[in-house]
């Protein structure tokens, strides 16, 4: 019968590992026994049968040897039974214990994005995962009942349908990141009044195609402001945010349009929040709409002065249509801004169509210096 028995165990799927009760119960079958039979058979309670066909119960030498007994298959093939399937369960409860750590992280962060960020490193573990997720939120232990806070974060988004996948915990691990690196760097003490007056240089900046970004930025960092591109994360629409780190603020940029309107609107925008309303406790997390909230309605307007937007509008009152180069290139001349900007606002406000501006597209990212790239 110990054969026949082994012949059974190879029929049996290979992936699966069954305890000893399911060859015990077999054995019961083959020859008809109840339970209660082969309680009297073993000298075992009804009780302690039921646990060995259950698995709740491990078989010992002594209850191998009774087997042995009972069904004339060897003690060592129980006990190499029961071996197997202990083996299996903890080989299961260590699945289910990476499981049950990795599914909160999951929940809560976009991990594999941030991976490919460079943000986390790519790990099989959940422990090493679990360990990197704590260094990245500086806690103790994982327990993400923190991510439900909003009461320091001003969100200003689109109210529209593709709002609908807006990920807000994603929004909050972006804002941790961005927290980190501006703990990372370094600039003098903040000058507000320096930060103001460069402020309201900034059309003549927007000017110099070539060299204003650059000259830009380091003129605000001269000013004590801690600026740097941080690329968004999916289903977060960001565009720009302004935040304090400690004494110093900062302003973040995402690239998320690849326009150079797009970039000096979102930097004149979050130095409005600078100047006009950024607290210790506050953090302005903006894309490219334009909100009725009082905050974000008054840093659109001090943008748009200081980017010359109602010029723009009153000096081209009377267009429709298509806008040439060459009365493009006279407007920037006499307005003394940037063409994008122009198209921008003229765009913003439906005399032109957006794809003009992508026929004058820019890039960003290829005039900011690499040293202001944090990813």
């Amino acid at each position: 019968m110990e054969t026949q028995e082994k012949v059974n165990i190879k029929e049996l799927k290979a992936h699966k590992v069954f305890g000893p009760g399911y060859f015990i119960q077999r054995q019961m079958d083959a020859r008809g026994w109840t339970q209660k039979d082969l309680a009297d058979v073993l000298g075992l309670s009804a009780k302690e049968v039921n646990h060995l066909l259950q698995n709740k119960q491990s078989i010992t030498f002594e209850t191998a040897q009774l087997l042995e007994n009972a069904f004339g298959i060897s003690a060592q093939t129980w006990l190499n039974h029961e071996l197997r399937y202990r083996e299996s369960m903890q080989k299961c409860e260590k699945k289910a214990r990476q499981v049950r750590m990795k599914s909160p992280i999951y929940e809560y962060m976009p991990i594999n994005e941030m991976i490919k960020k460079g943000w986390l490193t790519k790990t099989k573990k959940a422990e090493d995962l679990e360990l990197q997720v704590k260094r990245f939120w500086e806690i103790d232990s994982v327990d993400f009942g923190f991510m439900q806070d909003t009461s320091n974060l001003r969100i200003a988004c689109k109210k529209s349908e593709t709002m609908q996948n807006f990920d807000f915990y994603a929004l909050k691990c972006w804002k941790q990141k961005a927290s980190l690196i501006a703990r990372s760097m370094s600039v003098c003490e903040y000058n507000r009044y320096k930060l103001e007056a460069l402020y309201n240089d900034i059309s003549q900046y927007t000017t110099d195609e070539e060299n204003g970004v650059n000259s830009f930025l380091q003129r605000m960092n001269d000013c004590g402001v801690k600026f740097f591109v941080l690329s968004h994360l999916q289903h977060t629409y960001l565009d720009g945010a302004a935040f304090m780190d400690n004494e110093n603020p900062v302003i973040v940029y995402t690239g998320r349009y690849k326009r150079l309107d797009n970039f000096w609107f979102a930097l004149a925008h979050e130095i409005a929040h600078v100047l006009l309303h950024l607290k210790e406790d506050l953090c302005f997390m903006d894309d490219d709409s334009h909100q009725n909230d009082e905050l974000e309605a008054e840093a659109n307007a001090l943008a748009q002065k200081q980017l010359k937007h109602e010029e723009i509008v009153n000096y081209f009152s009377n267009h429709k249509g298509y806008m040439t180069q060459s009365r493009l290139n006279l407007a920037a001349t006499t307005l003394g801004i940037n063409r994008s900007i122009i198209l921008g606002s003229l765009a913003h406000d439906g005399k032109v169509k957006y794809n003009q501006i992508n026929a004058n597209k820019t890039n960003p990212l290829d005039l900011i210096p690499d040293n202001y790239i944090a990813d």
